[in-house]
């Protein structure tokens, strides 16, 4: 991402994130690592990291005329969407897990103006986040108003469609109908009981009907997929349910998931 990341001349560990997003098995011990570094720490290495991909999403959308920025842009989306889809419940429990929401919810705004695929994968991530019931809660609920708010910009595009290829399960060729494809697996999601409620406080009409979606710890046993919540971590955290499991790629998510 060239030097819209660097800071004082250090790569602040870089080579070691992206190594870890090009192998997902790795992920989780590549947080644990660097979250051990976190403790008792004002500022550390981690969150330097995520405060830097956030601001590079920040970017005003002019600039993403801009080819450099524009695959400064593709790349941190990446970062961000892929330890988010990977480790959603360990992202919550972060004290800067917000700082991941508002960088997604930029590239969930302007992903479109990069690359459908951009737009695509930080709907994804979003999405996993705001339906895996192990996460915090009060991160969960600011992950949902952000997505929700997203999507209806997205619903509101009048762009016309178009044949593109498919990116994290969705294969719609305009924002207005890729919406369609995230609401429809919140409203799966919304079917389980007890449920997290969410009305969209901020935004009251942005939504005809409040969407429900399942708790932390809570019960029955059934996920928005269908499938036994006793299954190996992998399959709770409905990867498999949204999208395709993103493939391990650093390049760009351009490509796909």
């Amino acid at each position: 991402m060239g030097n819209a990341l660097g800071r004082h001349g250090s790569n602040y560990r870089w080579d070691a994130l992206f190594q870890a997003l090009t192998r997902p098995t790795d992920l989780r011990l590549y947080l644990e690592n660097m979250i051990q570094q976190e403790e008792g720490a004002r500022h550390g290495p981690l969150r330097t990291q995520i405060e830097l991909l956030t601001g590079t999403l920040q970017v005003d959308l002019s600039l993403l005329k801009v080819a450099e920025v524009a695959e400064s842009f593709d790349t941190a989306t990446f970062c961000l969407g892929q330890l988010v889809s990977h480790e959603p419940q360990m992202i919550s429990e972060l004290s800067f897990a917000h700082t991941f929401i508002d960088g997604l919810s930029a590239a969930l705004r302007k992903g479109w103006l990069v690359h459908h695929g951009v737009g695509k994968f930080a709907a994804n991530a979003l999405t996993i986040l705001c339906i895996c019931e192990e996460a915090n809660t009060g991160v969960r609920e600011r992950a949902i108003d952000e997505l929700m708010a997203g999507l209806l910009e997205w619903l509101r595009s009048d762009d016309a469609p178009e044949d593109l290829d498919e990116v994290c399960g969705c294969n719609c060729g305009s924002p207005a109908l890729s919406a369609t494809c995230w609401l429809e697996v919140c409203a799966r999601a919304a079917r389980a009981e007890p449920c997290l409620p969410y009305e969209a406080p901020h935004h009251p009409a942005r939504l005809s009907s409040p969407f429900a979606f399942p708790r932390r710890g809570s019960s029955p046993a059934r996920t928005a997929s269908g499938h036994d919540r006793a299954q190996p971590t992998g399959s709770r955290r409905l990867t498999a349910l949204v999208v395709s499991p993103p493939r391990a790629r650093v390049s760009c998510v351009r490509s796909g998931c």
